[in-house]
């Protein structure tokens, strides 16, 4: 009988082992005040790396494991998606759930989900690239590879047609503050 993560889909394995390895750390970052305070901060430094890199492993891994673009794409936002999820309910949990949704809705988690997507797409050029090389790559890889270039270019252009229509920057605070009192004041 094996053991480890044979029971889950190989795609799907390092996704699973960031998600495992993040709760872990986050665990030893937040309530491990009995160990010493360098092994708290490395476990934060952990916890930062699983968060940040997390989509471009998990969506390496996936390619790797056969797994196709959209799929992949889908494995890579997981770790993302978790992360979003839980800081919506913390914020829920101090500020009640409008307000907690609301938070959600920052223009920063725009920014950081485009970065992750652009992390996957640097992820999938050095694939398609490495598939051209080894002779198995396709013609299309700039079109595939512009999958992961237009949302970033989205979010520039809502920046932009926030900031021309409304007068304000939508990814820093001051939108949010205004849009914050406008909702629940």
């Amino acid at each position: 009988m094996a053991f480890g993560l044979s029971f889950i889909a190989a795609p799907w394995r390092a996704a699973w082992s960031i998600l495992l390895l993040s709760i872990v750390m986050m665990l030893i970052y937040d309530m491990a005040f009995f160990l010493p305070l360098g092994i708290r901060n490395l476990a934060g430094v952990t916890l930062f790396i699983c968060i940040m890199c997390g989509a471009a492993i998990s969506y390496g891994w996936a390619r790797a494991a056969d797994a196709g673009t959209f799929k992949a794409i889908k494995i890579g936002l997981f770790i993302p998606f978790l992360w979003h999820l839980k800081e919506i309910v913390m914020a829920g949990k101090i500020f009640g759930v409008a307000e907690g949704i609301y938070a959600g809705l920052q223009g920063f988690y725009l920014i950081y989900y485009a970065l992750m997507i652009l992390s996957m797409g640097a992820v999938h050029l050095v694939y398609e690239l490495y598939r051209c090389y080894r002779g198995s790559g396709t013609r299309y890889m700039c079109l595939a590879s512009s999958y992961f270039l237009m949302p970033m270019l989205g979010v520039c252009f809502i920046e932009w047609l926030v900031y021309h229509v409304a007068g304000l920057d939508l990814f820093m605070f001051q939108g949010y503050l205004q849009g914050y009192r406008y909702l629940f004041m």
